[in-house]
């Protein structure tokens, strides 16, 4: 369950976040403004009810592979993109990255 959790919050927060940074920098626009948020559990636990573990782990690889492949793509200028959160503040990419990994990290205990 912690892996379907994290892979619909890399789906639904993360992923869109990264690419609507990179694109609100590519347009020049102002930084978007992000608050805490994610997934509702009881929706990611009725989504991967009858999944098996390892359909679980591959949807997990899969989102992350999109972060990742996205990453790779992007020009060494897009890393300035930045956004505001309303509980981190400002931060840039690498900044959004950090909070993945203590989210992952936090819940890797659970696991």
């Amino acid at each position: 369950m912690i892996l379907g959790h994290l892979s619909e919050v890399d789906e639904q927060v993360w992923f869109t976040r990264l690419k609507l940074m990179v694109q609100t920098f590519q347009d020049k626009g102002a930084s978007p403004a992000f608050v805490w948020w994610e997934p509702d559990s009881g929706k990611t636990e009725f989504l991967y009810a009858h999944s098996t573990m390892e359909d679980v782990v591959r949807r997990f690889l899969s989102t992350r592979q999109v972060i990742i492949s996205f990453l790779q793509k992007l020009d060494p200028d897009d890393w300035q993109a930045t956004a505001i959160h309303a509980t981190f503040g400002r931060m840039d990419l690498s900044g959004l990255l950090g909070q993945l990994l203590i989210h992952d990290e936090e819940h890797r205990a659970s696991m």
